[in-house]
């Protein structure tokens, strides 16, 4: 397959966007690129950037059987190991390896040079056997990885079934850290733990099952001890986890073993994981059958049977395991159609608001409103001074739900008056204007706002709050303008001062009516702008030079412009690189 007829420039663009493009094309320029493989499908290869990445690129043929297809077309897939490529996207990298590929030059040295696979397997078919078996335990005395692959196949070889104690020296090689696992190093040791679950799988193919389901705890306890020594920020480490703990379930269903070692097992891997549990009990219940089935939930109750009760305040909720046993002891009621027993379980931890809200969420779920309603009132009270939202929110409901709608109002209305602020201001709108009563209600909540507005007022930090440096109405402006009131919202402004953003929000809406406040507005941005960069990035100032330029066009005054653009050239004439864009741009024109 010829790459550099498929591969083109204008695809690698409109793979990675422009941004991505330009910076793949200067890892090229500068020589990032190294250990390019060509094949008949795949490209491979390194690239050097804050970290030294690895490359593929593969060319779907049985999806793309024309050269010429468009460009937006799904052509080809990507994986890079740096972390904006594990997110999905065609990086910076994967553009340096294409752009190698099309500007090949067979008489250059250079180590972005491509190298052709078919030249690697002729070269290779005409050694001997001894030459091979040279080579490669040549390199296994260098490259780990490729060792411990070849541990693996050993393992499994084995005339006499899988040697188990080679295959946990392997395991250990691949999952044992010494030291931490830095983010840049976590992709090689993910790919190693993903080449030990792809050989257990096998293991498991071949008949087994029980070997399998042993070798795979061996693992999750290994890698459950090394958790604290990995930065696993892209998950590619949980990945593996979440794959060892479906091969464990397959091989167990396979091969269930004592299920009283089972049930302790299971027990031992939902409380002592510190990653995120992909173990669901229910799912080994075939394995366990009824007497392990007794036995896991004898050990869980036992646990839960130990855990203090917690009131109002208490601390403690997700302190040792309790939060797991919660689970699976309600888990448990629910299997047994016991309501009530789910309730005693939950009514075990009341130490936050958030705790009566669960539990009055199930009542509803239960159809009890009643009940619902009581204990979200007595979550509202024993947490008076700090109440949770969301329970509030609830109540709200419950009183609606009973026609209460006094009570109702009280709720929203207190919660404003305590924080007058915009997420409260618009619950109460919500509701009430609906029920057509907005009107009173935005009156009172207007002159609590002005209080609290007059409450807090000082003198802002010039440049940090607004652009004159006298108080703040940012709360005032923001409802305002949210209500569709842009005028109010305006001489809000005008009089109390507010946020920078509000006042760029409210030059934009100014521009149809009123272009000489939007102008003066976005002047004094790009003042504040071009006074406060340092580090050569003016891509801000000129979207607020370009919006100056249309509206003085609008308005026909482009002198104006031009006479403006002099004084900046004139203020700002030590800033070259301003100046630059200025004139690439053509400015004034």
């Amino acid at each position: 397959m010829n790459w550099q007829k498929i591969l083109t420039y204008q695809r690698l663009k409109a793979l990675a966007g422009s941004r991505s493009y330009e910076a793949g094309m200067a890892y090229f320029e500068a020589g990032a690129v190294s250990g390019l493989l060509v094949g008949e499908q795949t490209l491979t290869g390194w690239v050097q950037g804050s970290e030294r990445y690895r490359v593929r690129l593969d060319y779907n043929l049985e999806t793309n059987t024309d050269a010429n297809a468009k460009e937006g077309e799904e052509q080809f897939s990507a994986d890079c190991t740096c972390p904006f490529s594990r997110e999905g996207n065609f990086c910076k990298h994967c553009v340096a390896i294409g752009v190698a590929v099309l500007k090949a030059d067979k008489d250059s040295e250079s180590s972005s040079q491509p190298v052709s696979i078919g030249s690697l397997r002729a070269y290779l078919e005409a050694r001997s056997k001894e030459q091979l078996i040279a080579l490669l335990l040549e390199q296994v005395s260098r490259d780990d990885e490729l060792q411990n692959r070849l541990l693996l196949e050993i393992a499994q070889s084995s005339p006499n079934g899988p040697d188990l104690s080679i295959y946990r020296k392997s395991i250990d090689r691949a999952v044992k850290i010494h030291g931490y696992l830095d983010y840049g190093d976590v992709s090689d040791y993910a790919d190693g733990i993903q080449a030990v679950i792809a050989s257990l799988k096998e293991l498991c193919k071949k008949g087994f099952a029980t070997e399998t389901r042993e070798l795979t705890e061996y693992v999750l306890l290994t890698l459950n001890e090394e958790i604290n020594s990995i930065d696993d920020s892209n998950g590619e480490v949980g990945e593996g986890w979440q794959h060892l703990h479906q091969l464990h379930l397959e091989a167990t269903l396979q091969s269930p073993g004592d299920p009283f070692v089972l049930a302790d097992w299971l027990y031992k891997a939902e409380m002592g994981s510190d990653w995120d549990n992909e173990i669901d009990a229910e799912d080994y219940y075939p394995a366990l059958g009824e007497r392990g089935k007794e036995r896991f939930r004898e050990i869980v109750r036992t646990a839960w049977a130990a855990l203090p009760s917690l009131g109002p305040g208490a601390s403690g909720s997700y302190g040792g395991n309790r939060y797991r046993l919660t689970g699976l002891m309600c888990s448990f009621a629910q299997e047994d159609g016991d309501f009530q027993a789910e309730m005693e379980i939950n009514q075990h931890d009341l130490s936050s608001a958030y705790r009566f809200l669960e539990i009055a969420q199930l009542y509803r779920s239960a159809n009890d409103p009643a009940s619902a309603l009581e204990w979200a009132e007595k979550g509202v009270a024993q947490f008076s001074e700090k109440p949770d939202s969301r329970l509030l929110d609830f109540l709200v409901e419950q009183y609606t739900l009973g026609a209460r709608y006094e009570d109702a109002y009280a709720i929203l209305w207190n919660r404003f008056e305590a924080g007058p602020n915009f997420d409260n201001y618009r619950s109460l709108h919500n509701y009430a204007k609906p029920r057509n009563e907005w009107e009173a209600w935005r009156t009172r909540c207007w002159q609590r706002l002005r209080e609290a507005v007059a409450q807090r007022k000082r003198p802002s930090q010039t440049g940090a709050y607004g652009f004159h440096g006298t108080a703040d109405h940012s709360l005032l402006v923001t409802i305002l303008l949210w209500e569709k009131r842009d005028e109010e919202a305006w001489l809000e402004a005008e009089m109390g001062d507010c946020s920078r953003e509000l006042w760029l929000k409210l030059a934009q809406i100014r521009e149809e009516n009123h272009p000489q406040d939007a102008l003066r507005l976005y002047r004094e941005e790009i003042d504040r702008q071009l006074q406060a960069i340092t580090n050569g990035e003016y891509k801000q100032p000129m979207t607020y030079l370009i919006k100056i330029r249309d509206l003085l066009l609008r308005t026909e005054e482009e002198d104006r412009f031009k006479t403006y653009i002099s004084a900046l050239r004139t203020e700002y004439k030590r800033k070259r690189n301003f100046i630059k864009i200025l004139d690439e741009n053509r400015f004034p024109v």
